[in-house]
């Protein structure tokens, strides 16, 4: 038997209802190995135990992940609240970042995202992040409306779609790539020089995104004040009423939690539901 498949190294195992919960089986799997490094830690400072490495590090224990990727990744479980990031180390110029789960954030979660009544057991394998992310993105919609946008003449071709793919499977949403592009756009298209550059290949490049996306957020409303807005004017216009309070809690799910296609699935349906009893009604 292949040593592969049957060795002596610890097997890391996805547990499903949480690679559900963050729409990102390798989010699960980082999330569930600093936990477990957490438990054996001794480092205890502010009153936490707190694990530290650098992203070199880190990657060895997860050898799929590009070094890239799993900055984006563990950047992304900051931003959602569920790691909390700190700088412990003897000499000040050592930017290693030391970690540790906000667990009463992590229970929060959970306890809001079963109230969305959402079960899902779905076995995930190594390519369940395509499977879920590409699978639900309307490339020819998005691709035609690239076009118009920019004044060009892209194809619906599997080319353009991969850089599509690659971003959303290194954990960026379609609203980053909109961002992007609509940035660029902007700042380009009446230029001679850089037009020719409004293409897939500059403004999606692995290279070139990032960067991109963080000029372009430099121009984006604060989003916690913008969001803290729509929230407010949510509570204002819904209705007590069973299907409305349930497309309430999706869509505050969503607002933290964007790349979960379970919940936005479900979201989809119970609009669906609205929509065809307020047509019976008329």
């Amino acid at each position: 038997m292949s040593k592969l498949i049957k060795n002596d190294e610890p097997v890391m195992i996805v547990s499903p209802k949480l690679a559900v919960l963050l729409g990102d089986a390798d989010k699960a799997i980082i999330l569930q190995q600093i936990d477990y490094w957490l438990e054996h830690s001794n480092n205890i400072r502010d009153g936490y135990k707190w694990v530290y490495n650098s992203v070199a590090d880190w990657q060895k224990q997860f050898l799929w992940i590009s070094p890239s990727t799993l900055t984006r990744k563990l950047k992304s479980l900051e931003d959602q609240g569920l790691l909390i990031t700190g700088n412990y180390n003897k000499r000040k110029f050592d930017k290693t970042k030391w970690y540790r789960i906000d667990y009463d954030e992590f229970n929060k979660i959970e306890k809001a995202f079963s109230q969305n009544d959402i079960t899902n057991t779905r076995e995930y394998t190594d390519n369940n992040t395509d499977i879920i992310n590409s699978n639900k993105f309307d490339y020819n919609e998005f691709i035609e409306w690239f076009n118009e946008l920019a004044d060009k003449n892209f194809r619906n071709v599997e080319t353009n779609r991969q850089y599509i793919k690659d971003l959303l499977n290194d954990g960026y949403t379609k609203e980053d790539i909109v961002n992007v592009i609509e940035y660029k756009v902007n700042e380009w298209k009446d230029s001679e020089e850089m037009n020719k550059y409004l293409r897939f290949s500059t403004l999606l490049s692995p290279n070139n995104f990032e960067r991109y996306l963080q000029d372009a957020k430099e121009f984006l409303p604060s989003e916690p004040q913008k969001k803290k807005e729509k929230s407010s004017a949510k509570r204002e216009k819904r209705k007590v009423d069973p299907i409305d309070e349930l497309i309430y809690k999706n869509k505050l799910f969503l607002e933290k939690f964007p790349d979960n296609e379970i919940v936005r699935e479900k979201l989809e349906d119970l609009e669906q539901i609205r929509d065809e009893l307020n047509r019976l009604s008329e």
